[in-house]
């Protein structure tokens, strides 16, 4: 019996430690109006929502579940990428914002603690995306966000990010709350 309850808290230790992280692009979508409904626990996270559209975006989104020892320290980071246009068939470069008609934005806090999280939009960056392996987009970003929190006392780092990931395609009719459809409340924008 000794042993069956070591090996359970083993496997239960094992399943806390596994975060996530989902990639994808989106042909055919855009970024989602604000909602006139939302609150300042959404405020974070609805520049993340995506709708059928003209463009393209592109969702990076990670969760960790944090400390074994700690409750509600979960934390979260969307980047969302809004194209206008297609995904390149070839090789390009972007530079975010400006000309490019590019949006890009950029959250990252504590799952349980959505009002707290920092939030905003890049305020300069390039975007290299490639065609990859098995209809992937291979997508490299580096970008400094313009960050704020809800909660005005708070203060939100101010430091350039890069994320390279290969995304795979999605559409907007399988997403979920936590890849960029409006959920019930913040918290299942929050949590995968």
């Amino acid at each position: 019996m000794k042993a069956f309850s070591i090996l359970l808290v083993v496997a239960c230790a094992g399943c806390h430690i596994l975060g996530r992280t989902d990639r994808l692009v989106i042909d055919h979508a855009a970024q989602a109006a604000p909602s006139p409904s939302d609150d300042d626990d959404r405020l974070p996270v609805r520049g993340h929502r995506i709708v059928s559209g003209s463009g393209t975006v592109i969702a990076y989104r990670a969760w960790s579940p944090g400390s074994l020892l700690a409750i509600d320290d979960e934390h979260f980071e969307k980047l969302t990428l809004f194209l206008p246009d297609a995904p390149p068939a070839s090789a390009v470069e972007y530079q975010v914002g400006g000309p490019s008609g590019i949006v890009l934005e950029y959250t990252v806090g504590g799952s349980a603690w959505p009002k707290h999280a920092c939030f905003g939009s890049a305020r300069s960056g390039t975007l290299h995306l490639r065609p990859g392996w098995f209809g992937r987009l291979d997508v490299d970003v580096q970008f400094e966000p313009q960050l704020q929190s809800v909660i005005r006392l708070r203060s939100c780092p101010s430091e350039v990010v890069h994320r390279s990931f290969s995304a795979v395609h999605g559409s907007t009719s399988s997403l979920t709350p936590w890849l960029g459809s409006p959920g019930p409340h913040a918290y299942s924008e929050t949590y995968p």
